[in-house]
């Protein structure tokens, strides 16, 4: 079991007071969105949300906004592999001018619109078979 008591309270981790602004709006507001997820407002652009608080259901809620924010999907792997609001803003930007479709690379909803239709399909033939075998 884990003592939550003996815990240190998150606002106490150091923050980096030498931390640049965001350069970007994409920047900003990523940035904004961690700072009201984990509560903590001074967070910066260049710190790492994982050692400042953020967990797997933050990362879900996070990936929620974002996607809202942009209008598109985000892979949630994303948030892990890049866990600053700086890096992020940065992979976010660079999967819309690589994907063109933009939605980040890997994201997937093509593929599992193919496995739907082809499930569709495989119930369809099945229908026609047994309609079939009952003719005979």
């Amino acid at each position: 079991k884990l003592d939550h008591r003996a815990l240190p309270d998150p606002q106490t981790v150091p923050i980096d007071q030498t931390g640049r602004a965001p350069g970007t709006p994409m920047e900003e507001q990523i940035l904004s969105i961690w700072r009201d997820l984990l509560n903590h407002p001074a967070l910066g652009v260049d710190q790492n949300v994982f050692e400042h608080g953020a967990h797997s259901v933050l990362a879900v809620r996070a990936r929620a906004r974002i996607q809202t924010l942009l209008g598109r999907g985000v892979n949630i792997v994303l948030l892990f592999q890049h866990p600053t609001s700086a890096a992020l803003a940065a992979a976010l930007e660079s999967s819309v001018e690589t994907s063109g479709k933009g939605m980040a690379p890997g994201d997937g909803a093509d593929r599992a619109a193919k496995r739907r239709g082809a499930a569709r399909g495989r119930k369809t033939s099945r229908r026609r078979g047994n309609q079939h075998g009952a003719q005979s």
